[in-house]
């Protein structure tokens, strides 16, 4: 009777260390994918701040500095690099003018 318990229980060990690493990779997937999708985003936003206050405007507040600087810190530590390092490097560059 102790090895019938011992055998079940081994049994309801590994199907739930099983549905347990199933689940897991699963969570992985998705953290990966909601990543990806962020760092777009994030990217996207370099972009559109370049072409809004470098290509078109020559010059940023200080308000536009610091959110380039937020957006740009967030993309570079979700892994983003590259092109959108050069674009936060030229807005940065920009000189800084009063909205007023």
């Amino acid at each position: 009777m102790e090895q019938v318990f011992i055998s079940v229980m081994s049994t309801v060990a590994v199907g739930l260390l099983a549905w347990i690493a199933r689940k897991m990779r699963a969570l992985v997937r998705t953290n990966d994918a909601q990543q990806d999708g962020i760092r777009t985003l994030l990217r996207n936003e370099l972009v559109r701040l370049h072409r809004d206050l470098v290509e078109a405007q020559g010059w940023c507040t200080l308000e536009d500095k610091e959110y380039a600087e937020r957006t740009y810190i967030a993309y570079h530590e979700l892994g983003g690099n590259g092109t959108g390092t050069v674009l936060y490097e030229d807005i940065m560059a920009l000189p800084i003018k009063d909205n007023g």
